[in-house]
């Protein structure tokens, strides 16, 4: 996370979630969750040759984007 005076810039990968908390009371989602069974997520990664079958990407990942190798 990077935090300037103007902006703030947030990025995630595999099982990570971030979230601000505005006054002490408020919170607003800062990323979104990348599950293989979001349509957006779904059509990407078949676009890329892969498959999604029980929530889990080629078999495997239970997300849709991590680090790593597999």
């Amino acid at each position: 996370m990077l935090v300037t005076p103007e902006w703030t810039y947030c990025a995630n990968a595999g099982d990570s979630r971030a979230i601000a908390l505005i006054d002490g009371k408020t919170t607003f989602e800062l990323s979104k969750d990348h599950k293989p069974e979001n349509q957006v997520e779904l059509e990407r990664i078949t676009k890329a040759g892969g498959t999604v079958n029980f929530g889990r990407v080629n078999g495997g990942l239970n997300l849709s984007r991590a680090l790593g190798d597999l």
